[in-house]
C-alpha cells in the first residue's frame, strides 16, 4: 500500500463524519418548533405559588372556596355560615381595596402547598 492510498483513506474517513445535510424550510421550523416545546414542557408554573397578597382576587376567591369547602366537610361551620361568608367576602373581593382587606383579614397561606391554612371566618359572621 502506498502512502497516497494511505492519505487517501484518511482524508474519506474525515469526510465521512462531516456530510453536509441541507437544510430546507420545514426542517428549520420543525426544529424550531421541537426546541420551543421543549422549553414550554420544561417550564411549569404555578399560578398560586405566590403569597396570598400579590393573588388576583379571582384566585383568592378560588382558595376560599376551597377552604371553605373543607371547613363544611369536617362539619366545622354550617351551610348558612358558609353561604353568608362566600357572599361577604366575594362582595369584598370585587369591590374593596385588595391591601385594606389583606389588614382586616387574618389568612395564613401556605406558598408551597397553594392552600389556606387558617382564614378568620368570623370577621364576616
Amino acid at each position: 500500500m502506498s502512502t497516497s492510498d494511505i492519505n487517501d483513506e484518511l482524508e474519506l474517513l474525515k469526510n465521512k463524519g462531516k456530510e453536509k445535510k441541507t437544510k430546507n424550510i420545514n426542517d428549520v421550523l420543525k426544529n424550531n418548533i421541537e426546541n420551543i416545546e421543549k422549553y414550554v414542557n420544561n417550564r411549569v408554573i404555578n399560578i398560586y405559588s405566590r403569597p396570598w397578597n400579590k393573588l388576583e382576587p379571582k384566585l383568592k376567591k378560588k382558595k376560599l372556596n376551597e377552604y371553605l369547602d373543607n371547613l363544611i366537610l369536617q362539619n366545622t361551620i354550617t351551610l348558612q355560615e358558609y353561604n353568608n361568608i362566600i357572599y361577604k367576602s366575594h362582595k369584598d373581593f370585587e369591590d374593596s381595596k385588595q391591601a385594606e382587606l389583606n389588614k382586616k383579614l387574618k389568612i395564613e397561606y401556605d406558598i408551597d402547598k397553594c392552600v389556606l391554612i387558617n382564614f378568620d371566618h368570623t370577621y364576616y359572621l
